[in-house]
């Protein structure tokens, strides 16, 4: 076998983008392969089945059925609608109460828009992603536009094989160059400045708040929908604030209690003209808060007039 066998063509056809520092292979690169940091194989029969997959969904996903542009080509054939009709859909990515789906699908039909975009998270029937496919059978006209890491798109065809299918040219790619430490198609766009909030988080936790500012600043979108979300969404709405976007925050619990702060506390502690939290909608909302003051449904006029009644009746 070729010492490179990512750049052969006859191993993998296409080759393969590295996505660790100086010039190697993730984490998730290497559990996926079966290989070292530096492309050694390690395990041969999961390298052969990985190797295999990759060419079965690149033979089968091809460039006519999902088009896959850079950030700077992503306008040249005016696919990309106006930027007021363009949502930016988010959240946890398993364990959502299915019973929510029609509430959020309606708020999200009314907000009239055209064009569906997220972060390249996979399909997943109990993550946020499960609104793409049902935003797209909405409308016939609708489009879904994905932000993907240039090294996992193999992976995002893999995943999303079934919709790409389903609805033909109406997803595309946006392939995004994010790899540590120069955070390259960030920096391009000004947006590394915003990480001083998080010089203390790893590594993922920096690319993945990156990729979500990258992708409003890109479309120009001002509406963000999350579906839950972790603490380093609360650190993207927040830097989003100075722009403008406004975010709608469903508190939904993911099946579990948070340890830590998450983006409906965040939601809870900023509510105003750019920030509605919606409440109400799953029987486990408590779980969707860290903190316990959070839990608490504010309803000032039942207070008042519980109140009224106490106070009557004696």
């Amino acid at each position: 076998m070729p010492e490179k066998w990512w750049l052969n063509a006859l191993t993998l056809p296409g080759g393969l983008i590295l996505g660790g520092p100086g010039e190697t292979f993730t984490e998730g690169q290497q559990e996926k392969f079966g290989v070292d940091a530096a492309g050694n194989v390690q395990d041969e029969a999961k390298f052969a089945g990985a190797v295999k997959r990759i060419c079965a969904v690149r033979a089968s996903v091809t460039t006519v059925k999902l088009k896959i542009n850079s950030i700077y080509n992503l306008r040249e054939d005016q696919w990309l609608p106006e930027p007021h009709a363009i949502i930016h859909i988010k959240g946890f990515g398993s364990g959502l109460n299915p019973n929510i789906d029609k509430a959020v699908l309606k708020d999200i039909s009314c907000s009239k828009g055209e064009m569906i975009v997220w972060d390249g998270d996979g399909l997943e029937e109990t993550g946020f992603t499960k609104m793409v496919p049902k935003f797209l059978e909405t409308n016939p006209q609708s489009k879904a536009l994905a932000f993907v890491l240039d090294y996992e798109v193999d992976d995002f065809k893999e995943s999303w094989e079934k919709v790409i299918e389903q609805f033909p040219d109406r997803i595309r790619v946006v392939a995004v160059d994010l790899k540590s430490p120069t955070w390259r198609d960030a920096a391009d766009q000004g947006i590394t400045e915003e990480l001083k909030s998080l010089e203390n988080f790893p590594e993922w936790a920096q690319e993945y708040f990156l990729m979500g500012r990258l992708a409003c600043k890109i479309t120009g979108s001002q509406k963000v929908f999350s579906l839950g979300g972790g603490g380093i969404s609360a650190h993207e709405a927040k830097a989003s604030g100075s722009a403008g976007v406004k975010w709608t925050v469903y508190a939904l619990s993911r099946g579990r209690d948070e340890a830590y702060p998450t983006l409906a506390d965040w939601a809870a502690e900023n509510q105003g003209p750019d920030v509605k939290l919606q409440r109400n909608l799953d029987r486990y909302e408590a779980n969707a808060f860290s903190k316990e003051e959070n839990k608490k449904k504010e309803n000032r006029l039942l207070e008042a007039f519980l109140g009224l009644v106490t106070c009557c009746s004696r």
